[in-house]
């Protein structure tokens, strides 16, 4: 019973030393820089929330085998300076940044990006990207690790790579040239700035074509003449391409030789859309596959204008070698709508028997046909 009075003497008594500011004193300190210290790591993951990230191409779109610049800017808004910082996202392999290849069986790599950054710092960094394969390639959400913690900022950069025109006109302009079996006239325009003399009247001829000194002085048979200007024709590739991505008999769709035809007729598409274009004329493209919007077939329509044009290289570039509709109902749901003044490419594995009673159809249009065959 007297040692509960004898415990409360004895702190009493240390108390009254002044001996516990020694033992309760560093206490406080520690438990003071712990509290700190989880606060300043509170501060620091929220600090890391409010970083602003975004990339950008260089380029909205290039062709298969040229070279983008990917920027990455990064700016720290804070007080706190952020250290050891990975931004990173997931990429396609059709892409080679800054030179580092990986291996050709793999779809995805990772590719990410270190920084440091201290209080209210800005970081602007380039990648030289090389376009290897054609595609559509969307970076979406951009990962940022730091201090054991992940956030994600979305971050959308876009790059069309279109497929490469074959540079090989010696071996297309001819056809183009001699569309089967005739000469077709619809790329011929009639340039009223090119005089080369006058002809006879025909029925027909435009009044405002009529040279009336001319028909003054031309006397034939006793009779006055009437006498037209007669003026050169310049060229103008008028095309509609048709690209037929049926499998063929000898092939199945799940090879790379198919795939690879499909390049080579992308290829030519490419290059024959930049020749037309180039003469000034009209162009348009239609096949049978699967668009990246999900439809069963892709058509743009004979059209001039660089917005058209690039919409079409857009297409190219996202299209996939997937067969969609029939090809012979594409040419079937054209045949009637047969554009004027425009001749028809078809790029296709083989002619059978349907196929040709269709060109034949087109030709009874007046049409010029051309047929590029792949893997032949």
């Amino acid at each position: 019973m007297n040692s509960f009075p004898m415990f409360l003497d004895k702190i009493e008594e240390f108390f009254s030393s002044g001996f516990y500011i020694f033992l309760v004193f560093p206490a406080l300190i520690a438990a003071l820089i712990i509290l700190l210290y989880n606060l300043l790591i509170l501060m620091r993951k929220n600090a890391i929330g409010r970083l602003i990230y975004s990339r950008s191409f260089s380029e909205e779109g290039v062709y298969a085998g040229d070279s983008v610049v990917l920027t990455e800017v990064i700016y720290n808004p804070t007080v706190f300076p952020l250290f050891r910082l990975d931004v990173g996202s997931y990429i396609s392999t059709g892409l080679e940044i800054d030179g580092e290849t990986t291996d050709v069986n793999e779809y995805l790599e990772y590719f990410s990006s270190r920084f440091h950054l201290p209080p209210f710092t800005r970081i602007t960094r380039t990648h030289t990207v090389k376009c290897n394969t054609r595609g559509h390639y969307v970076l979406q959400t951009a990962e940022i690790y730091c201090d054991r913690k992940y956030i994600y900022i979305p971050s959308k950069a876009e790059l069309f790579v279109y497929p490469k025109p074959l540079g090989e006109t010696e071996r297309i302009l001819p056809q183009l040239n001699l569309l089967g079996s005739e000469l077709s006239k619809n790329r011929f325009i009639n340039d009223p700035f090119m005089f080369v003399g006058v002809r006879d009247y025909i029925p027909g001829d435009a009044f405002s074509s009529i040279n009336f000194k001319a028909s003054a002085r031309t006397i034939k048979g006793g009779v006055r003449q009437l006498m037209v200007n007669n003026h050169d024709f310049s060229s103008q590739l008028n095309i509609m391409i048709y690209m037929d991505f049926d499998v063929p008999r000898f092939m199945k769709i799940d090879t790379p030789m198919y795939e690879d035809l499909i390049e080579l007729g992308l290829s030519y598409s490419a290059e024959i859309i930049s020749r037309a274009t180039l003469q000034g004329g009209k162009v348009g493209f239609a096949a049978n596959a699967k668009s990246y919007d999900g439809s069963m077939y892709l058509r743009h329509k004979p059209f001039a204008g660089t917005v058209h044009v690039v919409d079409i290289f857009k297409n190219l570039a996202a299209i996939t070698p997937m067969t969609g509709a029939s090809f012979l109902s594409l040419l079937d749901a054209d045949l009637n709508y047969s554009p004027v003044e425009t001749d028809i490419v078809i790029i296709t594995f083989d002619i059978n028997a349907e196929l040709e009673s269709r060109i034949r159809r087109l030709r009874r249009y007046g049409k010029g046909v051309s047929v590029i065959t792949l893997g032949v």
